[in-house]
């Protein structure tokens, strides 16, 4: 699938997103071992990372399936990566992660009034061949591969009526609905598989994507593809 179109995540920059938690060390003039008590480098600008063709292959080779990459930054008195490192990650997808690292920019770490080194971290969550819906993620950041599924629905399905009543008797105050499907000549969902879902909670996103139908990116509709839709109700 040397041929896969690339995209991903639909914001183009996290700034302003939650820090995820991390490490730092000492100050440029003395640089030596990671320090836990150093402050933390802020990132002013993150942009997304681009795919390079290895990752391109890994990612269309397993589609639908969530793959981490961690990456550590060191970032000096000045704002800028010395070096960016990955761990914790699929080999094929360390060259864009940590390319994507190298080119953020950061505040100046600053310990009282004087700018410091410091170290970053952050875990970037690929997946190719999946619906694009909002999602909550914290200390993560959600990076998608063409091909996606983009549902035309006005409104996502609310959690008030059987979703809620379900989460109730469960004694829960959150599920995760994961299902498949393809989408036919006429960008309608159809085959649809539950892959960890239970039907009450299944049942509100089935109505509302064979009402509005998706559009597809990346790909045709009608070519078999399949899609992965992960949807969270929240009380």
């Amino acid at each position: 699938m040397l041929s896969l179109l690339v995209a991903i995540s639909l914001a183009d920059d996290w700034t302003g997103a939650q820090v995820p938690e991390a490490k730092a060390v000492e100050s440029a003039a003395q640089p030596g071992p990671l320090a836990t008590d150093s402050p933390l480098a802020q990132p002013y600008r993150s942009p997304r990372p681009s795919l390079e063709l290895d990752a391109q292959v890994f990612l269309g080779a397993a589609p639908r399936e969530r793959h981490r990459c961690s990456v550590t930054a060191l970032v000096d008195a000045f704002g800028e990566v010395l070096d960016a490192a990955a761990h914790d990650c699929p080999r094929d997808l360390e060259a864009s992660s940590t390319q994507a690292v190298r080119g953020w920019k950061f505040h100046p770490p600053m310990q009282g009034d004087k700018a410091v080194r410091g170290h970053y971290e952050v875990t970037f969550v690929y997946v190719g061949g999946s619906v694009i819906v909002p999602e909550k993620m914290k200390a993560e950041r959600l990076v998608r591969a063409e091909p996606v599924a983009v549902p035309r629905w006005p409104q996502p399905p609310p959690t008030r009526g059987g979703p809620q009543e379900w989460l109730e008797e469960q004694g829960a105050t959150s599920a995760r609905c994961v299902l498949d499907f393809a989408v036919d000549k006429r960008n309608a969902p159809v085959d649809f598989e539950l892959v960890d879902c239970p039907e009450e909670l299944a049942a509100p996103l089935l109505r509302r994507l064979k009402r509005y139908g998706v559009d597809v990116r990346g790909a045709s509709p009608g070519d078999g593809k399949l899609y992965r839709l992960e949807w969270v109700y929240e009380l």
